[in-house]
């Protein structure tokens, strides 16, 4: 399957997720993505918040060393 460009900046503009793994390899690009449990939790987050369901949230992501 593929997509033209239009039909691509519209799934990014939908699809949180797939908008993150983008920017990585924008930003990344000699690295690998990784997938996570967390990314996904997040961006499923966000479309909630974007659709109404939730109307407030927090996220806090922490790093430890």
């Amino acid at each position: 399957m593929s997509l033209t460009r239009k039909e691509y900046a519209a799934m990014l503009r939908a699809d949180f997720y797939a908008f993150a793994e983008r920017c990585f390899y924008h930003l990344n690009p000699t690295d690998v993505f990784v997938p996570n449990w967390h990314l996904e939790v997040i961006a499923a987050k966000l479309h909630a918040c974007m659709r109404g369901e939730i109307k407030r949230l927090i996220i806090c992501v922490f790093r430890s060393r």
